[in-house]
C-alpha cells in the first residue's frame, strides 16, 4: 500500500478532530449532571411539586455557570451549541408538521370574496385534497379554470385594491397565477419566521424548524421540551401584530422606585416567615447544610460580594433592572438580563405596586423587547392599554412589507397599509410626532421597534421603520408584518410526542444494546481470526469512533433508529474485514507468502466491497430522501457508517497488517477451532435450484394468500389516527380497556388496545374524529381514555397528571403519543411506495452497469422481490401473535429498503466472485463456474451473516420496545436474503442465460444443460 504515512496521519488527525467534536457532548453532559445532582441535593423528594422544584434549580444552577469556563475554556453555551443533538425518541420533546392553511391565505387577499366562482374553486380545491397529493394552491387553478367564464383578475376577487399595483383587470387567469403563487410563497415564509421567533421564547435547546421543500408545510422538533400543551397551542395560534402607542422612560421613573420599596417590603417580610418557619422545623430540614451543598456543587457562588446580596435585598427590583437616564423621552424604560425577566415581571405585577399608577395608566402593559442576536440584555418597554385590551391599530390592516435602503444608506422597513389602516396609521402618527412619543411595533408580545415620528403625521399607509437593522433584521422584520396581515391556521396534521422519561428508558436500552453487540462482535472476530482479528476490532472500534464525531461534526440528529443504524453497521463492517480475510487465507492457501498474499488479498476483495457497500449505501440515500423523522437518522447514520467502515477496512486494518508482517513475523488468519471451517466446501446449487424454487414459491404463494386475507396491520402512518403509549401502577388486560374505550367512543369511533413492552404498558391506536383538526379532538379523547381507564390508574390521580405525565420519574398516564393527519398519511404511504419501487429500479441499473448483463440484474431484483415478499407475508401471519408490534409503517418500509441492501450485499458478493471465476477459468463451463463461486463465498457469507444476526439479535432483546417489529423485519431479512442470494439470485440468472441462449461461459448450450443435470 502507497502512501502509509500521509494515511497514517490522516486517520490520527481525523480521530483527533472527531475526539473534539465529541468533547462537547461530554462537557455538556457532565455539567447536566452536576446540575441534576445539585437540584436533588436541593431539594427532597418529600417536598410537594418536587419534580418541578428540581427543574427550577437544575436552570438556576446552568444559568448560573452558562458563560464559565469549564474546561481549556469552554463554557457550558459553547458546549450545548456544538454538542452531538438528541431526537426525539432519545431526549423526550414534541414533533409536528404543520400544515398552513393555503385557502385560507387566498381568502385573505381576496378580502374573504363572497364571489360564487372564487368559493366554489375553493371548496372544489379541499375536495380534491382528499385524495390528492398535488399542492392545495394548484388544485384551487385547475379547479377555478374548470369554471366558464370565471376570472382571478375579477374586481370581486383579486383584482381589488390591495392587490392594484400587481393584479389589474385586464390580466389573464394565466397572468394572475404567478402573482398569487409569489404572494402565498411569501405569506408561508412569514409564518415560518413567526413560528421561528415563537419557539426561541421557550429557551428549547436545538430546535429544529424547516420548510419541508416548497410546500406550505413547516417542520418542528423540540426535543427535551416538557410543556407539550402550551407548545401545541402556541404553534397554532395566528401571529397577532398590533401597534400600541408607549410610555416614555421620565413617565415611569417614580414607579419603579416605589415597586422597588413594595417588593424590598415583601422579601423582608418572606424571611421573616421564612425564620419563624424555620424555628419550628424538624432537624429533618437541611437547611443549614444548604450553603456548604451550594458551596460544593457551584464553586462560582462562592465569589458572591456580601454587599451585592445586601443590594438584592433592600433593592431586589432596581438591583436587576438598569433604569434609563440619560434619555428621559425614551420608549425603552429599562434594561435587564434574560435570565432575570420572571424574576421582574413578578415585581412589576405586584397589586400594591400597581395600584401606586395615576388613574390614567390604569391600563399600562409591560413588554419586553427582542433582544439582539448573542445579547444577554433585553429592553423593558410599556404600552397605552385600554379597557378593551385591544390595539388601535393591528397587523391585519398591512397590505406589504419589505426590507428597503434610504438614500443614506441605512438598512429601513418599508410597509404600506389599506385605507382604513392608513386613517388610523394618520392619526396615531400624528399624535406621536405631537406629543413627541413613539409607536410600539408588537408580534406575539414582543416589542420588535418603537419608531418615533419626526416628519409630522403619515397619510397614504406608506412609511418607514428605522431602528438600526442589519439587513437580516429588516428582512425578518419584514415577514413579520405580512405575517399580521395574513392570520391563516396552521393545522398539526402531524405530531409525535415523547416524554422525557421514556427518551431516558430509549437511551439506556439503546446504549446497552449497542455494548452487548459491539462486545459479541469484538469476542467473535477473536475466536474466529485469532490475532489479526484483534486488529480488525481496533479497527472497528476507531470506525465507531469516526461515526459519532462525524455526527458531532455534521450536527446530525442521534435517533433510536440511528443508534440501530450505527449497530447494524457494526455488523455491516466486520463484513469487509471478512472478505478481506478469507481472500489473504486463500491467497495463504495459495502458496504464496504472507506480505503477498495480505496484498493480493486486499486488492482482490475490493471489488466486492466496493460493489456490496454501494448497493446497500444506494438504498440508504433512498431512505434519506423519501423518509422522515428519526428513519433520516437511521439513514444518516447507515451512509456515515459505510463510509467510515471502507476506509477503516481498507486502510486502518491494512496499516496493522502490514506493519506487524514487515518484520516476518508469522500471522495466522484463523485459530485452531477454525482453521478448517468450510474449508474446500462444494454445494451443487443449480442441481438443487428446483427445489429451492418449489420451497420459496410455496413461502411466496402463502405470503400472497395471507396478504389477501389478512392484510397487514397497517399503522397511524399510512392510514391516519391517534396512538398513546400509556404506563400503568399494576398489569392490566388490554381487552378489557379496550372495550371500555370503544364504549366511551361510541359510534364515531373505534380504539385498538395492546400491550406495548411490560404488562403495565399499552398502545392505543384510534380513529376517532381522525379527519377533524385542532387541539380540541386531541383534549376530547385525552378526557375519554382517562374516563375509560379511571379504574385502572393509580387513586388520585388527576386528569391534568395522566395528560402531562409525559415525563417524570415513576409517573403513569400517557407516556408518548402520535398523530398523523390522513391527508399526510396518504402522502407517507405514496413515499414509502415510490421509496421501494426506486430503490429497485437503483439496483436493476447499477448491476446492469457493474456487470454487463441483464441477466446478473434480473436475478438480483427477483431475489430482492423474494425477500420482500416473504418479510410481508410473515408479518401478515405472525400480526396478533407477537409480544410485540407488528406494524407497517415508517420504519417497517426502512427495515424493507435494508434488507434489501443486505439482500443485495450478499448476492453482489457471489455474483462478483462468479465473475471472477469466469476470467480466471475460461475453459470452466458456465455451471462449474457458479457452483465453485458460489461455493467459495460460503465461509464469508455464512460468517457475515452470523455476525450481523448477532449484532441484530442484541438490539432485538435489549433495545426499546419501540424497535422490535423494525428489528424483527431486519432479522428476517437477513435470513431470507442470505438463502436467496445463492438460491434464488445465482439460479435465476442461470436460468435467464439459458433459456434467452445466452452463454455467458461461450460453451455449447447442450454441454451446459446436460452438466447442471448430470454435476
Amino acid at each position: 500500500m502507497h502512501n502509509k504515512g500521509l494515511i497514517r496521519l490522516f486517520a490520527i488527525l481525523f480521530g483527533i478532530v472527531c475526539v473534539y467534536q465529541l468533547s462537547y457532548t461530554f462537557i455538556a453532559s457532565k455539567i447536566e449532571s452536576n446540575a441534576e445532582e445539585f437540584a436533588n441535593n436541593k431539594i427532597s423528594e418529600e417536598v410537594t411539586d418536587y419534580a418541578d422544584l428540581r427543574d427550577d434549580q437544575v436552570k438556576f444552577y446552568l444559568d448560573s455557570i452558562q458563560d464559565e469556563p469549564f474546561f481549556v475554556g469552554i463554557t457550558y453555551n459553547d458546549a450545548k451549541k456544538k454538542e452531538l443533538n438528541k431526537g426525539l425518541d432519545l431526549k423526550g420533546g414534541i414533533n409536528v408538521i404543520l400544515q398552513i392553511s393555503v385557502r385560507d391565505i387566498l381568502s385573505n387577499m381576496a378580502n374573504k370574496s363572497k364571489d360564487p366562482n372564487f368559493v366554489q374553486a375553493l371548496n372544489d380545491a379541499s375536495q380534491k385534497q382528499k385524495s390528492s397529493d398535488q399542492p392545495y394552491l394548484d388544485l384551487f387553478f385547475e379547479s377555478f379554470n374548470e369554471i366558464e367564464g370565471a376570472k382571478l383578475a375579477s374586481p370581486n376577487i383579486f383584482a381589488n385594491k390591495d392587490l392594484s399595483d400587481e393584479i389589474n383587470f385586464n390580466m389573464s387567469n394565466e397572468q394572475v397565477q404567478p402573482v398569487i403563487e409569489t404572494k402565498i410563497d411569501e405569506s408561508i415564509i412569514s409564518a415560518f419566521e413567526v413560528l421561528r421567533e415563537r419557539i426561541d421564547k421557550f429557551g428549547v435547546t436545538q430546535p429544529n424548524i424547516q420548510r419541508l421543500g416548497t410546500s406550505a408545510r413547516i417542520l418542528v422538533e423540540l426535543p427535551g421540551a416538557k410543556d407539550i400543551e402550551r407548545i401545541q397551542k402556541i404553534i397554532e395560534t395566528t401571529a397577532q401584530l398590533e401597534f400600541w402607542d408607549v410610555y416614555q422612560a421620565q413617565d415611569l421613573f417614580n414607579f419603579f422606585v416605589e415597586a422597588d420599596r413594595i417588593a424590598a417590603e415583601n422579601v423582608k417580610n418572606e424571611e421573616a416567615q421564612s425564620t419563624d418557619a424555620s424555628e419550628t422545623e424538624s432537624e429533618e430540614t437541611v437547611a443549614a447544610t444548604e450553603d456548604e451543598e451550594l458551596e460544593e456543587l457551584l464553586d462560582n457562588t462562592e465569589d458572591i460580594a456580601d454587599d451585592e446580596e445586601a443590594l438584592s435585598k433592600s433593592n431586589p427590583l432596581l438591583s436587576k433592572l438598569q433604569l434609563v437616564t440619560t434619555n428621559p423621552n425614551s420608549p425603552v424604560l429599562a434594561n435587564a438580563r434574560i435570565t432575570d425577566t420572571a424574576t421582574i415581571n413578578s415585581y412589576l405585577k405586584d397589586k400594591k405596586a400597581l395600584s401606586t399608577l395615576s388613574n390614567d395608566m390604569r391600563y399600562l402593559k409591560f413588554k419586553w423587547g427582542k433582544p439582539a442576536e448573542g445579547s444577554e440584555i433585553i429592553e423593558l418597554y410599556a404600552i397605552k392599554g385600554n379597557r378593551k385590551g385591544e390595539p388601535e391599530l393591528s397587523g391585519s390592516v398591512i397590505v406589504d412589507a419589505r426590507q428597503e435602503y434610504k438614500q443614506t444608506g441605512e438598512v429601513v422597513v418599508s410597509m404600506r397599509m389599506n385605507g382604513r389602516g392608513s386613517q388610523i396609521w394618520e392619526q396615531m402618527t400624528k399624535r406621536a410626532f405631537e406629543q413627541r412619543t413613539q409607536i410600539a411595533i408588537v408580534l406575539d408580545d414582543i416589542v420588535y421597534s418603537a419608531p418615533g415620528v419626526s416628519t409630522g403625521a403619515i397619510t397614504g399607509g406608506n412609511s418607514q421603520i428605522s431602528g438600526n437593522f442589519t439587513v437580516t433584521e429588516a428582512k425578518d422584520l419584514a415577514n413579520v408584518l405580512r405575517a399580521g396581515k395574513l392570520p391563516a391556521s396552521a393545522d398539526i396534521i402531524q405530531s409525535e410526542i415523547v416524554g422525557p422519561s421514556l427518551g431516558q428508558e430509549a437511551i439506556d436500552s439503546g446504549f446497552n444494546s449497542f455494548l452487548i453487540a459491539l462486545v459479541l462482535v469484538l469476542l467473535w472476530m477473536i475466536f474466529y481470526y485469532g490475532k489479526a482479528g484483534i486488529f480488525a476490532d481496533v479497527a472497528l472500534i476507531v470506525n465507531i469512533l469516526f461515526i459519532f464525531g462525524v455526527l458531532a461534526g455534521l450536527k446530525a440528529v442521534l435517533t433510536l433508529p440511528g443508534i440501530a443504524g450505527i449497530v447494524l453497521t457494526i455488523g455491516m463492517s466486520v463484513d469487509a474485514n471478512v472478505l478481506i480475510f478469507e481472500r489473504i487465507k486463500e491467497e495463504l492457501a495459495s502458496g504464496k507468502k504472507q506480505l503477498e498474499a495480505i496484498r493480493d488479498g486486499f486488492r482482490n476483495a475490493l471489488s466486492s466491497i466496493l460493489d456490496a457497500n454501494i448497493t446497500t449505501g444506494l438504498t440508504g440515500l433512498i431512505l434519506l430522501l423519501f423518509g422522515t423523522g428519526p428513519i433520516k437518522g437511521f439513514a444518516t447514520t447507515l451512509l456515515i457508517g459505510i463510509l467510515t467502515s471502507l476506509f477503516t477496512a481498507i486502510f486502518i486494518t491494512r496499516l496493522f497488517l502490514d506493519n506487524y508482517g514487515k518484520n516476518n513475523k508469522r500471522l495466522d488468519f484463523s485459530t485452531s477451532v477454525t482453521k478448517n471451517f468450510l474449508k474446500g466446501i462444494f454445494v451443487n446449487f443449480l442441481k438443487k435450484r428446483k427445489v429451492a424454487y418449489i420451497i420459496s414459491g410455496a413461502l411466496m404463494v402463502l405470503s400472497i394468500i395471507m396478504l389477501s386475507t389478512k392484510g397487514l396491520n397497517q399503522g397511524v402512518d399510512f392510514v391516519g389516527g391517534r396512538t398513546y403509549t400509556i404506563r400503568f401502577d399494576q398489569a392490566v388486560n388490554p381487552s378489557e380497556l379496550e372495550n371500555s374505550l370503544n364504549e366511551q367512543f361510541g359510534d364515531e369511533g373505534s380504539a385498538e388496545v395492546k400491550t406495548f413492552g411490560s404488562d403495565n404498558q399499552i398502545k392505543v391506536t384510534t380513529n376517532y374524529k381522525v379527519d377533524v383538526e385542532g387541539l380540541e379532538v386531541g383534549n376530547e379523547i385525552v378526557s375519554k381514555m382517562f374516563s375509560a381507564f379511571q379504574n385502572y390508574l393509580p387513586d388520585g390521580l388527576s386528569q391534568t397528571a395522566f395528560s402531562s405525565s409525559q415525563g417524570e420519574e415513576g409517573a403513569y398516564g400517557i407516556m408518548s403519543s402520535m398523530k398523523v393527519g390522513p391527508t399526510i398519511a396518504d402522502d407517507i404511504k405514496q413515499a414509502s411506495f415510490w421509496a421501494i419501487l426506486g430503490s429497485l429500479i437503483v439496483v436493476f441499473i447499477y448491476i446492469l452497469l457493474r456487470f454487463r448483463r441483464w441477466q446478473f440484474s434480473v436475478g438480483a431484483v427477483v431475489a430482492v422481490i423474494h425477500d420482500t415478499l416473504i418479510v410481508l407475508g410473515l408479518f401478515s401471519a405472525l400480526y396478533g401473535l407477537m409480544p410485540f408490534s407488528l406494524e407497517i409503517n415508517q420504519a417497517f418500509i426502512a427495515a424493507i429498503l435494508t434488507v434489501i441492501g443486505y439482500s443485495l450485499n450478499d448476492t453482489v458478493v457471489v455474483f462478483d466472485r462468479i465473475r471472477e471465476y469466469y476470467k480466471i477459468h475460461p475453459s470452466w463451463t458456465l455451471t462449474k463456474i457458479i457452483n465453485n463461486g458460489a461455493s467459495s463465498t460460503l465461509s464469508r457469507t455464512l460468517n457475515t451473516s452470523f455476525t450481523t444476526l448477532i449484532v441484530l439479535l442484541a438490539i432485538f432483546l435489549f433495545g426499546g420496545d419501540s424497535i422490535k417489529g423494525f428489528m424483527f423485519a431486519l432479522i428476517v431479512g437477513v435470513v431470507v436474503g442470505t438463502y436467496s442470494s445463492v438460491f434464488i439470485a445465482t439460479p435465476v440468472m442461470y436460468d435467464t442465460s439459458k433459456r434467452t441462449k445466452i452463454d455467458l461461459s461461450d460453451k455449447n448450450a447442450k454441454k451446459e444443460e446436460e452438466e447442471a443435470e448430470t454435476a
